[in-house]
């Protein structure tokens, strides 16, 4: 359940800020391309540099000039990679030099350092999808791997004017579906799911199955039933698996609304 909704939000985000064909010397399809293949490792000179980390700084491509002129030359087209090849010192000053504070976000180095935070995304979306069905343990490497890839992500949008709050918010709600998954509450979610117990003998679940994939049942479990709900789940899983229950609960219930939302606005597209 919690893998289905960041598998709309993550790729739906992405999708959401498409590059722009290169006008007025705007390199940020190029830019697009050396983010992700610098992200990929797929040329050995990107690995000599830090281009992702907390501490990374746009000044990296003062020194990283011959690095970034051989991605370009095979990842982007010819006039712009003509373009950086003859105005790299243009290119550098406005992805290194930050606006006065009183400078308007749309500037071209807020737009072109932010970027650099794309191919997390992606990567999370990636990764997520291979999970969708899986029934995993709390601190699975998957799990863990993804939680850490969310921190990565969050940071590198913190700077302000990288990203606006509409798409932080949207990053944090999928990464805290993340830290959601990894917890004894999703754990029994999933053995619950998986091992299919006969749970007729609960009278509280008024004919409903536990397991079901409806959205209007999945919201009762966890709002209007949730204390038939926590009595199951205590009985199958231990104590454990209801520790900050009614916090969870609120969460997993929010997200399916969420979800079921964003279906129908894609519906109303299709």
């Amino acid at each position: 359940m919690f893998s289905k909704i960041l598998l709309f939000i993550f790729p739906i985000f992405i999708a959401s800020a498409p590059s722009k064909n290169s006008t007025n010397g705007d390199i940020e399809p190029c830019l697009k391309e050396f983010y992700q293949a610098a992200y990929d490792g797929v040329y050995n000179c990107t690995k000599e540099f830090d281009f992702f980390s907390k501490n990374s700084t746009p000044k990296v491509f003062k020194s990283a000039k011959p690095c970034f002129l051989e991605v370009a030359k095979s990842e982007c087209s010819n006039s712009q990679y003509n373009l950086l090849s003859t105005k790299y010192d243009d290119f550098l000053e406005v992805i290194t030099e930050e606006p006065k504070s009183d400078t308007s976000c749309e500037s071209f180095y807020f737009k072109y350092n932010s970027m650099k935070c794309v191919p997390m995304m992606g990567d999370i979306a990636a990764k997520v999808a291979p999970l969708a069905q899986k029934h995993l343990k709390v601190n699975d490497s998957r799990l863990l791997d993804l939680v850490d890839t969310c921190d990565r992500v969050k940071s590198c949008m913190s700077p302000p004017c990288y990203f606006n709050d509409v798409e932080k918010s949207m990053i944090t709600e999928g990464c805290n579906s993340i830290n959601l998954r990894n917890t004894k509450f999703s754990e029994c979610l999933s053995e619950i799911q998986k091992e299919s117990p006969d749970l007729s003998g609960y009278k509280c679940l008024k004919g409903v199955d536990f397991n079901s994939k409806a959205p209007t049942d999945i919201i009762d479990k966890f709002s209007k039933n949730q204390a038939c709900t926590k009595q199951i789940m205590e009985e199958f899983c231990g104590k454990e698996a209801v520790e900050n229950f009614d916090e969870y609960a609120e969460m997993t219930a929010e997200k399916v609304v969420q979800m079921a939302q964003m279906m129908q606005i894609l519906q109303g597209e299709s």
